[in-house]
């Protein structure tokens, strides 16, 4: 069976899941949290991914941003069969061109970084998405406050295949 989850505090949803060999009830989700936690027959470890933020019109790694990508480096080298899809998003205030090349500029530097510090290039897929999947009502009309604006700038990380 294919798992597919998206694990991040800034959007959660889970829509299938279960493992080769092991049933569903074998596994814990915890949604609020943001974490996945795996049956004890296999590794044993919680996988807890917040979405990386960035400044406007800008795809330069923040410092925390790396502190979180450390985490998501460490969850991958000990569990190397995981395979990660990075999803980079951007907010409502470019056009859609400029949008869609920014959010995979954006996917590109975060899968750079975790293959510079260790991991295989074919375990990242990265991706963008624009501004096609905006968290909140900002849309290109709405008057918004920058950090509602900065809810929608985010790289998120689905972990494709365990």
């Amino acid at each position: 069976m294919r798992n597919f989850f998206i694990v991040s505090v800034a959007f959660i949803s889970f829509f299938s899941f279960g493992f080769e060999n092991y049933s569903s009830s074998s596994c814990t989700i915890h949604l609020k949290s943001g974490s996945f936690t795996k049956g004890t027959k296999d590794i044993n470890s919680i996988f807890t991914f917040k979405a990386v933020y960035f400044d406007k019109d800008s795809y330069e790694l923040r410092e925390e941003a790396k502190a979180e990508l450390q985490k998501v480096l460490e969850v991958m080298k000990a569990n190397p069969s995981i395979k990660i899809e990075v999803r980079s998003h951007t907010d409502s205030r470019n056009s859609e061109e400029e949008s869609m090349k920014l959010s995979i500029q954006r996917s590109y530097v975060i899968v750079n970084w975790l293959v510079a510090n260790g991991i295989e290039a074919n375990r990242l897929i990265a991706r963008g998405f624009g501004k096609s999947q905006l968290i909140n009502t900002c849309t290109d009309s709405v008057p918004c406050s920058e950090e509602q604006h900065q809810e929608n700038r985010r790289s998120e990380f689905v972990i494709s295949e365990i």
